[in-house]
């Protein structure tokens, strides 16, 4: 995407993924971002795109990463 990353308002957690019996280790821990944290960025982006084509993260297969865009003036 073309964009600049300007902060986040929320909090992270750990995201457990399971565990490979066959192989006997888990699986990989990940960090996500708890629902109703806030990512902000500034850059030209299509809002319907990102919410329906574009999951966020590696965890986007398990239902995590859905964006939700709200489009932001800025105050002159």
């Amino acid at each position: 995407m073309n964009c600049r990353f300007v902060g986040i308002s929320g909090e992270s957690a750990a995201l457990g993924v399971g565990f490979l019996i066959r192989e006997r280790r888990r699986k990989p821990i990940y960090t996500s971002l708890n629902p109703g944290s806030i990512i902000f960025i500034d850059g030209d982006l299509d809002p319907l795109e990102i919410y329906r084509d574009k999951p966020l993260g590696e965890a986007s297969t398990l239902g995590y990463g859905t964006l939700i865009p709200i489009p932001i003036t800025p105050i002159v």
